[in-house]
């Protein structure tokens, strides 16, 4: 199963005053076994547990102010930092194997998606493609022994499933993954707003500044998620 943390954003395109302001409320998805210790309640076994942890960043501002913002984009670095929590659970009792063959976790990815289809005004006939928001995602403390394959790589915001590929991944195949804890293994991510290059094909041209009559002064809005989603011989999510 996927966790997910989930973001709302929020995004004002003014043109009089110039000003983009894009607001990030999180909500989080917990696994069940952190640290990695059974005996679980009689009756319940826990295999294996993930969860994401945001520890900042709940809101970043993108203030579009001057020729120069809209000519070459915003970056906002290190503004969300999540701690991960990976591990793959014994079954009941402590000491023996997963009885699921293929269950233990040999890595896992992390993508930056959503339901929605774009950005949507508060007008409704008002919207701005996903691309034109994306972010990367670097190692920001822990990660000892570290298998991570993907880092650094910027993605555009797409809808489920991404096109663009995991923001962040760690992969020790056929090996089990080391066991990471939210307070040491951490990342962070970087969020780019109208910033050329773009990372792929977007509707809307950018940097802004290019995009003439290619937006409209309004209130814009997606939800957003980060998708931690493990990797195993049987735990395979059909949307990744």
């Amino acid at each position: 199963m996927a966790t997910v943390v989930r973001l709302y954003l929020f995004m004002n395109l003014l043109r009089n005053s110039v000003l983009i302001v894009a607001l990030f409320s999180i909500t989080q998805a917990r696994g069940q076994c952190s640290p990695c210790n059974d005996p679980a309640p009689v009756g319940i076994i826990d295999y294996n547990s993930a969860r994401l942890s945001v520890l900042s960043g709940s809101s970043v501002d993108f203030n579009f102010q001057t020729i120069s913002d809209y000519k070459n984009g915003i970056t906002k670095s290190n503004s969300t930092v999540m701690g991960i929590s990976i591990c793959n659970c014994n079954s009941e009792g402590g000491t023996s194997a997963d009885p699921i063959a293929g269950s233990t976790i040999t890595g896992y990815s992390i993508y930056l998606d959503t339901d929605d289809p774009n950005f949507t005004g508060l007008n409704p006939a008002n919207s701005l493609p996903l691309c034109a928001l994306e972010a990367s995602a670097t190692v920001s403390a822990g990660f000892a022994a570290s298998a991570v394959t993907v880092t650094g790589t910027k993605v555009a915001l797409d809808q489920i499933p991404t096109a663009g590929g995991p923001i962040f991944q760690e992969d020790n195949s056929p090996l089990q993954v080391a066991d990471r804890f939210w307070t040491t293994d951490q990342i962070s991510i970087d969020y780019f707003m109208g910033v050329s290059p773009a990372s792929g094909p977007c509707a809307l041209s950018v940097p802004f500044i290019d995009a003439a009559g290619g937006y409209v002064p309004d209130a814009y809005y997606v939800t957003i998620s980060f998708t931690l989603v493990p990797e195993c011989t049987v735990c395979i999510d059909p949307n990744y």
